[in-house]
């Protein structure tokens, strides 16, 4: 795993850009689409986009501290 070595922490950092082309959930024909990440047993999610199918958030989640051994399974 890209350098880290065994048993250190640090930050896992996650851009969440865009998405499209999702169902509609309304009965507008749209959504109100949000992201949801759960890492190690925290959560975190992004901000609401209403009346979207191609929502656009451009923000980044960070979960820290993280223990990079646990991220993967061996």
């Amino acid at each position: 795993m890209g350098g880290a070595q065994r048993g250190t922490h640090g930050v896992l950092a996650l851009y969440i850009r865009n998405a499209s082309g999702l169902k509609a959930a309304d009965l507008n024909g749209l959504s109100d689409p949000y992201v949801k990440v759960r890492c190690l047993g925290t959560e975190q999610r992004t901000h609401v986009i209403h009346k979207t199918l191609n929502p656009q958030w451009g923000v980044r989640l960070e979960f820290m501290p993280v223990m990079f051994d646990k991220l993967v399974a061996e």
